[in-house]
């Protein structure tokens, strides 16, 4: 899995000086040396959500949404000694009832929403896959207002291109064996695979979970269970001399 800073080629300076990544909840403290005008990279992937197994010919079963994504920098200066990071659990798939949404991740005031929970319907609805997205806790925060830069990226059935950046979403299944909406993605955790009935799978993974940070778990119309959304994510990098 890459990340975007990579792909930029980091900050406009002499690049990574120090980079953490938390993948259960924690606290982020500021590494010695570092100075005012340096840059703090924070990206985050909140957890994705639980899919559904269901039977039935004229069901849909849906996987699980992917949880969102979001990168924000700030000067070093602008940030306490230490940070509480708050790293969200892939929701848990259901069987016969919906899978559960995942949870939330969070840096400080920044909060990124998990993904919800695949469902179960007699009919396909195209907005089934509820939208995760970033939101700001507190927008009167002095660290959001001093902010150098801040890029969202979230998933629902019309934004196809959140995909480059958010975990996979693994689509629908129904009992006709038909299936469709599987995405694939750059930056996030893979979906998890979707199974068809029991003699056939969609998907890489090799497993219904949803990977880590962030896909969606798949859903199941076969004797195999559901699989839960994949966790969420904080890597918080420093880069020196600037964005």
């Amino acid at each position: 899995m890459a990340n975007l800073s990579e792909l930029m080629g980091g900050g406009g300076g002499s690049g990574v000086i120090d980079q953490q990544q938390f993948d259960t909840s924690g606290t982020w403290t500021k590494p010695d040396g570092v100075e005012d005008w340096d840059v703090v990279e924070v990206e985050m992937w909140a957890a994705g959500g639980g899919g559904c197994k269901y039977a039935g010919s004229n069901y849909y079963a849906w996987g699980g949404s992917p949880g969102a994504y979001a990168r924000i920098r700030f000067f070093a200066r602008d940030l306490e000694a230490s940070e509480t990071v708050q790293v969200g659990a892939g929701g848990a798939a259901g069987t016969y009832v919906a899978g559960s949404t995942g949870g939330i991740t969070s840096f400080g005031p920044l909060v990124m929403n998990g993904g919800a929970g695949g469902s179960y319907n007699n009919g396909y609805i195209a907005n089934v896959e509820s939208a995760s997205q970033a939101y700001f806790q507190s927008a009167s925060s002095q660290k959001l207002r001093r902010m150098v830069e801040f890029v969202d990226a979230y998933f629902s059935s019309s934004e196809q291109t959140s995909f480059v950046f958010c975990g996979g979403g693994p689509g629908y299944v129904t009992g006709s064996g038909s299936y469709n909406g599987q995405k694939e993605t750059m930056f996030g955790g893979q979906a998890g695979d979707t199974v068809v009935n029991n003699t056939t799978r969609v998907g890489t993974r090799g497993t219904t979970n949803g990977e880590t940070p962030g896909g969606g778990g798949g859903a199941s119309f076969g004797n195999e269970n559901a699989g839960k959304g994949g966790d969420g994510r904080v890597i918080i990098r420093v880069l020196k001399g600037g964005v």
